[in-house]
């Protein structure tokens, strides 16, 4: 791990970069999610050399946040049994659910597949949480993940981004418990270059909408909290240069 307010020198990352205290936690909370994460078979690096680079662009709250996520994700992760992926990952959807203050309709929980990435956003369409099997498709870092907008690690067809946009913006108008979705598969391609120690090879991957729904909050107050759910299929298409050569679809 990466200790707090120490030069870091690593044999990811070039040169040498000096931390701050929050940073160094930062690195052990994302150095310690990555080993839980490797436990039950998601093989993927706390952080990249851009990320160290970029780290003092990320707000403290941000940080603060980010290590109060990795911590409690990592304490939900370690005592499962690596040999039950289907049942880990609703359980820590149900976790995560309840941790937000929300709940999805037991028929949508039961529609979920093995497999499904399943992610859940607010209201404002900010994500709270994706399933982590998701790491499965992306050669990305967790931090590149946690830290940096969706638009600038994939594009994908701005057809595609309206559709889904009108089909989710519907869950919060509306309860509906569960529905499939209307859009169809699309592409997506990953465009940032995190600067690994080997030279990174972007993914092309085929997404397929499964299924979405509305959330029910746990509480009642005088301004309901909404939310929607969505479950997805990822297949990695293509990774390197033939990523580049992959169409939208």
């Amino acid at each position: 791990m990466v200790q707090s307010n120490r030069s870091l020198s690593s044999s990811s990352v070039s040169g040498e970069i000096n931390l701050a205290n929050i940073d160094g936690d930062l690195l052990d909370s994302a150095t310690r999610f990555s080993i839980a994460l490797k436990k039950i078979g998601y093989d993927v690096l706390p952080y990249s050399d851009s990320t160290l680079e970029n780290l003092s662009k990320v707000a403290q709250l941000k940080k603060e946040q980010l290590i109060s996520d990795f911590d409690c994700w990592s304490q939900w992760i370690e005592p499962l049994d690596p040999t039950k992926s289907y049942e880990n990952e609703i359980t820590l959807l149900k976790l995560a659910l309840e941790k937000n203050g929300f709940a999805a309709d037991e028929e949508f929980i039961k529609q979920i597949s093995k497999d499904d990435i399943v992610e859940f956003y607010n209201e404002d369409m900010i994500q709270l949480f994706r399933s982590f099997n998701f790491y499965k498709i992306t050669g990305y870092s967790i931090l590149d993940i946690s830290t940096l907008e969706w638009f600038k690690l994939w594009e994908r067809s701005q057809q595609v981004l309206e559709g889904l946009g009108g089909e989710l913006m519907a869950t919060l108008a509306e309860y509906i418990p569960v529905k499939s979705f209307d859009t169809k598969a699309y592409t997506v391609r990953e465009i940032y270059n995190s600067s690994n120690s080997a030279a990174f090879k972007p993914r092309a991957s085929l997404l397929t909408p499964v299924k979405l729904g509305s959330l029910k909050p746990l509480t009642t107050s005088i301004h309901r909290k909404k939310g929607f759910i969505c479950t997805s299929k990822g297949e990695v298409l293509a990774v390197g240069d033939g990523a580049k050569n992959i169409q939208y679809i």
